[in-house]
């Protein structure tokens, strides 16, 4: 594995890209809604990247990965998924939200940024990167045993019905 590669929201990449995901972020949001109402889950992962300003200096922090999201008109709360302070519940404004995640069926949605950092990714690395599921190492079962389940009991019940 090689050295990470550490890019600002200054790089002009990066900000193009953080300009996209904050521009699709409200239909991301509604998706996110849709998903409380979902009797089967279609989402196997719902994450943010957003920016944690650092409590002795506001201009200072890190862009940090939140999950089990609730969205409202001003800020997103959620749990940070990396860092120091992994598991602690969050609350951040929106204008902090540079990127969204979804995953659906083993395919990313969104990831504007990650598209971005792929990039400084040697070839031989990229390679098995692209080979797994979107975020894997964080969410290792996809939802594709659930939806199986499900199908195989709609079918077990239809044939029982007949």
């Amino acid at each position: 594995m090689s050295d990470p590669q550490w890019l600002t929201s200054e790089d002009p990449a990066m900000a193009s890209a953080m300009r996209q995901a904050r521009a699709s972020f409200w239909e991301f949001a509604r998706n996110v809604e849709l998903e409380y109402w979902r009797i089967v889950p279609a989402h196997e992962a719902t994450l943010i990247k957003a920016f944690v300003p650092d409590p002795a200096s506001k201009s200072r922090g890190e862009f940090q990965f939140v999950d089990d999201i609730a969205i409202s008109k001003t800020a997103v709360r959620g749990t940070l998924v990396s860092g120091r302070f992994a598991g602690q519940s969050i609350t951040v404004p929106i204008e902090n939200v540079c990127d969204w995640f979804l995953v659906i069926r083993d395919k990313g949605i969104g990831g504007f940024t990650v598209d971005v950092l792929k990039k400084t990714i040697p070839a031989n690395e990229l390679d098995e990167y692209e080979s797994a599921p979107p975020l894997a190492e964080r969410y290792p079962s996809p939802c594709e045993t659930l939806f199986e389940s499900v199908l195989s009991f709609t079918i077990s019940l239809t044939a029982e019905l007949t």
